[in-house]
């Protein structure tokens, strides 16, 4: 296995139904902040993290998720011929920075099918996973600092980040064994846990870095059950076997699959940008 951290794994196959009924004719993923897809923020954070083969989870029906990746050269020659530099300037050149391809899920499996969707490309190499409903804002971005510690641990990662009490039904929650160093042990990890329950308010809030060993955990998982298998079972099993770890991340985060999230994101690049009148 290699240790230099080349792939990414973003899937985005789910349905969007709470943005019903934009969702109905434009994938989830393409949701705009502001004038940027929400899937452009995620795969910009990967390149700038030094990812470069980069593969989307898509479901039937999701081409245009693929498609806002390849060149745009009747568009770009238009504006071009009109001066205008300044659109121009607004339409990343994906393909010199990435190989971004796409692979379907055929069906709604969960997380742990759609990564083993990914198997073929990813191969015999360590890969990050971003989920296509975290959206991160802020330096360094959690991709970056999960690359980091791979450096020194060779094992899993998974990104933690603090959440209040009443937000841990939401979440998988970890219980870590607290280490001098950045890195920590897990303990263990109780998925959408009562408040009452829950070990810690440390929430995974989707970002990994996995070795190529994952794949064995999901495949284990897939031989006892028939249908949709969560990848929290395996990355229970990864965390007895002394597998897993975790790191806390920085970088300010919104749940973009959630209209709240969604919101509070657009609301906060907004703000960034400097876009609301002076008595707003």
């Amino acid at each position: 296995m290699s240790s230099n951290v080349t792939k990414a794994v973003i899937p985005v196959a789910g349905l969007g139904t709470r943005f019903l009924p934009f969702t109905k004719s434009v994938p989830k993923a393409l949701l705009p902040i502001l004038d940027t897809p929400v899937i452009e923020f995620i795969v910009k954070e990967a390149i700038e993290a030094g990812l470069h083969d980069i593969t989307l989870v898509i479901s039937p029906g999701q081409s245009q998720v693929e498609e806002y990746f390849e060149p745009s050269p009747y568009l770009e020659q238009q504006l071009r011929e009109r001066k205008r530099e300044d659109l121009l300037k607004k339409i990343y050149p994906f393909h010199k920075h990435a190989n971004v391809v796409a692979v379907k899920q055929a069906e709604p499996l969960g997380l742990a099918h759609a990564l083993l969707m990914a198997e073929e490309q990813v191969k015999n190499e360590p890969f990050v996973v971003l989920l296509g409903d975290d959206l991160f804002f802020g330096s360094p971005s959690p991709s970056k600092q999960l690359i980091e510690a791979f450096k020194t641990s060779k094992k899993s990662i998974i990104a933690l980040k603090e959440v209040s009490k009443e937000e841990v039904v939401h979440y998988g929650i970890v219980d870590i064994i607290k280490s001098n160093n950045l890195i920590h042990q897990i303990k263990n990890i109780v998925e959408k846990p009562k408040e009452s329950e829950a070990p810690t308010t440390l929430a995974i809030p989707g970002r990994y870095i996995f070795t190529p060993d994952i794949f064995a955990y999901i495949k284990r998982l897939k031989e006892k059950r028939n249908a949709e298998y969560p990848l929290t079972d395996a990355l229970l099993q990864m965390a007895k076997d002394s597998n897993l770890f975790a790191v806390e991340v920085s970088a300010t985060r919104f749940d973009v699959g959630q209209v709240p999230g969604y919101l509070q994101a657009t609301l906060s690049l907004a703000r960034e940008r400097r876009l609301f009148p002076k008595n707003v």
